[in-house]
């Protein structure tokens, strides 16, 4: 039942009973509520509540899944607001008026002031204002009532039941915040902040932009002492030194062994060396500047200014020459006469172009 008690502020009683394994058992709560003055009166000085219905349904909240899933519960009450039955008289304890503005309010009596104190138990005493003492009664805010006082927490706490303290409401952790997918929620006491989520390896700035990390600068990277960091927009990578070989971030390089390649690097003779590898070549051989190629020593020239490599074209002998003749002329007699020796018949002998008797 709800009593105007002023022009922003009702009286609220509930008298009920509840039925537990059979047993009815009766209870019954009052409570002030303070609301908006310029929202007005209640068109009725006594009205009530009346629940027809009670309905309730459980939705799964999206991207939450496992033991950890969490939803929400949502109940749906069908109610109706009705005049009271005695809604010409006040409640006990109020007495009616109607020279605010001309209009019907339930006052509250003091009872302490009229000395019209009933005494219902030994420890029942007059109304006190806790909430004015000079050791507030509540953390936060302090809403006093008749006969009694409640604690309210500002919007972002929830009060704990059991120490009464104000404790701050985590909206990330239990979804109770409005940020999109691209974002990342914040808590704080006493509410939240969305911002713009960074993908990994990028760092959020005061500005609300996002710079990358330089994981190697920071030395944040997970290489290894003897490998190399390389920093990349939102990464970074670990590398190893010409002649070695990485096998994974974190792990040490490893010598490539160049003398097990396909094809071999050297013609002759490899020989395997910590990040390199070296040529040999045989007695006699000398190895040209590319560090592969093996040529015999006699072969080999360096241009005296360039000191570039090179192979000296080899130089033919003249054949001597009969005096008289041509060089051509000389062989072409020298072929004639080897050709008329084999062609002397047998018990001849070749005496200069003619064939004689022995």
């Amino acid at each position: 039942e709800f009593t105007q008690t002023d022009k922003s502020s009702l009286y609220v009683s509930s008298k009920r009973t509840f039925a537990v394994n059979g047993y009815h058992h009766p209870y019954t709560w009052t409570e002030t509520v303070d609301y908006d003055r310029s929202l007005g009166t209640m068109p009725f000085l006594r009205q009530t509540l009346h629940a027809n219905s009670v309905s309730a349904s459980y939705r799964c909240l999206s991207g939450v899944e496992g033991s950890n899933a969490k939803g929400e519960l949502a109940l749906m009450v069908s109610s109706v607001i009705m005049p009271s039955s005695e809604n010409s008289t006040c409640p006990d304890g109020f007495t009616y008026t109607d020279k605010e503005d001309s209009m019907a309010l339930c006052l509250d009596n003091d009872e302490c002031l009229l000395r019209r104190v009933e005494v219902f138990s030994l420890l029942q005493e007059c109304h006190v204002d806790e909430c004015a003492e000079e050791e507030p009664a509540c953390e936060q805010r302090c809403q006093n009532l008749i006969g009694s006082y409640r604690c309210e927490c500002f919007r972002g706490f929830n009060i704990d039941a059991t120490l009464g303290h104000c404790i701050d409401v985590d909206e990330c952790s239990t979804f109770q915040h409005n940020c999109t997918d691209d974002q990342k929620c914040r808590n704080y006491d006493g509410g939240f902040s969305c911002v713009v989520n960074c993908p990994v390896g990028l760092r959020l700035t005061a500005n609300g932009s996002c710079i990358d990390i330089n994981e190697c600068a920071e030395l944040t990277a997970g290489c290894h002492y003897t490998q190399r960091c390389e920093n990349m927009w939102g990464r970074y990578r670990c590398s190893c030194q010409k002649g070695f070989k990485s096998m994974g971030p974190g792990h040490p390089c490893l010598d490539i062994n160049e003398c097990h390649t396909s094809p071999p690097p050297c013609n002759y003779e490899c020989r395997n060396l910590i990040g390199d590898y070296e040529c040999i070549c045989p007695p006699g051989f000398r190895r040209l500047r590319d560090r592969k190629t093996c040529i015999a020593s006699y072969q080999y020239a360096e241009h005296p200014r360039t000191g570039q490599a090179y192979y000296p074209q080899p130089q033919l002998r003249r054949r001597p020459s009969l005096p008289g003749f041509s060089s051509k002329e000389y062989q072409h007699r020298l072929l004639r006469r080897v050709y008329k020796v084999k062609n002397c018949p047998k018990g001849l002998i070749q005496d200069g172009d003619q064939c004689k008797g022995i």
